[in-house]
C-alpha cells in the first residue's frame, strides 16, 4: 500500500516541509479528488489512500459519485481513518441549493468576497455558483496538498485552479486514453497545458 502513496508521500515530505513546520509540526492534509470512492475496480487508489493514512498524513477522499463499493472494504479498519466527501455532483438542485447556504452562513463575509471575484470573472451567475460548491471543500478543510487521481477530473476543475493558488496540485495521468483523447479531441491539449501550469507534480502512467 505504501508503494501506491510513493509519489505524493515524497512531494509532502519535500515540498511541503515548510509547510509542516509553519503548522507546528501537525499532520499534512492533502484531499484525493476521484470519481467514487472505495472501487473494487480501482484498489490501486484504496490501496494508495490507506499507505498514506499509515504514513500518517491527514487524507480527505472527495468523490465525485456516491455509487461506491465500501461493503467489499469493510473489513480493513483504514477505512474509518478515511474522511470522504461528496461533491456537489451527487446532489439534487434542491441539496444544492442547501449546501449553498449552509457553506454561506458559515463565513458570511469570505464567501461574499469569494463569490464577487468568482462573478467578475465570468460574469455568470450559475458558473458563479458552481465554482463556490466545487470550491469549499478545498476552502474549509485548508488542504497542503490537492491530488486528482484522473486527468479528466483535474481538467472538470480548470475554472477553479486560479483560486487554489496556495495549495500544492497533482495530478495522474493514466491508461492509452491519455494518448488517444488529444487526438480526436484538439482542446484537450490545452487543457491539459493549463492544468500542468497550475501543478507541482504530474504522475504519468499509460502503456
Amino acid at each position: 500500500a505504501n508503494l501506491g502513496a510513493i509519489h505524493i508521500g515524497e512531494m509532502a515530505s519535500a515540498s511541503c516541509w515548510s509547510v509542516y513546520k509553519k503548522k507546528n509540526m501537525k499532520k499534512i492534509r492533502i484531499a484525493i479528488v476521484t470519481n467514487s470512492f472505495p472501487k473494487i475496480s480501482e484498489t490501486f487508489i484504496f490501496n494508495k489512500v490507506a499507505g498514506l493514512v499509515d504514513a500518517g498524513f491527514d487524507i480527505t477522499v472527495i468523490a465525485h459519485g456516491s455509487n461506491d463499493d465500501r461493503s467489499f472494504f469493510e473489513k480493513r479498519s483504514v477505512l474509518q481513518k478515511i474522511n470522504i466527501v461528496y461533491s456537489l455532483n451527487t446532489f439534487s438542485t434542491m441539496g444544492q441549493l442547501i449546501l449553498f447556504l449552509n457553506y454561506f452562513i458559515k463565513a458570511p463575509a469570505r464567501n461574499i468576497s469569494l463569490l464577487k471575484k468568482i462573478y467578475r470573472e465570468n460574469g455568470d451567475i450559475k458558473k458563479m455558483i458552481i465554482s463556490y460548491l466545487k470550491l469549499q471543500p478545498f476552502i474549509i478543510n485548508e488542504f497542503d496538498i490537492i491530488h486528482f487521481e484522473f486527468s479528466g477530473i483535474a481538467v472538470s476543475y480548470l475554472s477553479e485552479l486560479n483560486y487554489l493558488e496556495n495549495t500544492k496540485i497533482s495530478l495522474s495521468c493514466r491508461g492509452s486514453a491519455e494518448k488517444s483523447t488529444p487526438l480526436f479531441k484538439p482542446e484537450r491539449k490545452e487543457q491539459l497545458s493549463r492544468v500542468f501550469k497550475h501543478s507541482s507534480l504530474v504522475h504519468w502512467y499509460c502503456s
